[in-house]
């Protein structure tokens, strides 16, 4: 594997970032390379957790531990992610590229001063019906050891699909009432925009969305994420092991939707989503013993 390495002020700044993805063409090849981005000695951002913990109502115990929550890193590691996707051995178009699911493996949780390492690198590439399937893992490193392990799973479309892979049940596994609602708002949506620096057209405005073949603009699946995790945060203080989301219908903007927890053991299973259609999110949460 050829391994690109880094230190933090090396590495390009998002909206440099972002221009190389609306510019990036595919090439002729698109055989994934055996392709790493290292980054090291980078520490969080203490503001940019602390609006985040804010932004998604976390539960105190974050703030008083400077603990950070898992999808945090998601938007903590979208550097390193994207300086991946931009090298120019990445054969794929990036412009409209779909986000499907993301697992998270938590060893031990990551504090805000911690010193840490970062590794992304690409695997998983798959053909399927709408496109070319693939897996960025991303892990976080410090103390000598992964602390957290993060497995993205995006889908390239081909010219002309611009409907994503659905895949998940039909129905909301419950006939219970929800616990809750949230509403997604297009205020809300560019808020989180500038909060996580995810600038994804798809995501903007309904001009934008239509040049990625959407027909309004689509929530970040990592903003749905922030939103049930915070949620989750103040039923559950118990530690994650891991957590799995797989994003399995579009949730155009503005929209409302409810949520349904099953809890058992050490799990809880959660559905986001509206009785008229299939689920948007299901996820499944695994909390550590005792």
């Amino acid at each position: 594997m050829h391994v690109v390495s880094y230190t933090e002020p090396q590495l390009p700044d998002l909206l440099t970032l972002y221009a190389k993805t609306l510019l990036k063409r595919e090439l002729t090849y698109t055989r994934l390379p055996e392709l790493c981005v290292e980054v090291f000695d980078i520490t969080l951002c203490r503001s940019h957790l602390e609006k985040y913990l804010h932004f998604f109502e976390f539960s105190p115990q974050y703030r008083q531990t400077e603990r950070a929550p898992l999808p945090f890193l998601y938007v903590f590691t979208q550097k390193p992610q994207l300086t991946l996707l931009t090298r120019p051995e990445f054969p794929l178009k990036l412009l409209g590229l779909v986000h499907l699911g993301v697992k998270f493996i938590q060893r031990f949780p990551i504090n805000a001063h911690d010193r840490l390492t970062v590794r992304a690198y690409l695997s998983g590439q798959e053909e399927c019906a709408h496109g070319q399937s693939f897996t960025i893992t991303t892990e976080i490193w410090t103390r000598g050891q992964v602390a957290v392990e993060m497995i993205n799973h995006y889908l390239s479309k081909r010219p002309g699909n611009h409907r994503p892979a659905r895949n998940g049940p039909r129905t909301p596994f419950s006939d219970a009432a929800p616990e809750t609602t949230f509403y997604f708002g297009s205020a809300d949506i560019r808020r989180y925009a500038r909060l996580s620096g995810d600038f994804n057209p798809i995501h903007l405005y309904q001009w934008t969305a239509r040049l990625c073949g959407m027909k309004r603009p689509i929530v970040h699946g990592m903003y749905s994420v922030g939103k049930i995790m915070g949620y989750l945060s103040n039923q559950n203080e118990r530690e994650i092991r891991q957590a799995s989301f797989k994003f399995t219908r579009p949730v155009y903007v503005p929209n409302d939707l409810s949520l349904w927890t099953h809890a058992f053991d050490n799990r809880t299973m959660v559905t986001l989503g509206s009785r008229s259609n299939a689920p948007s999110v299901s996820a499944e949460i695994e909390y550590k013993l005792g």
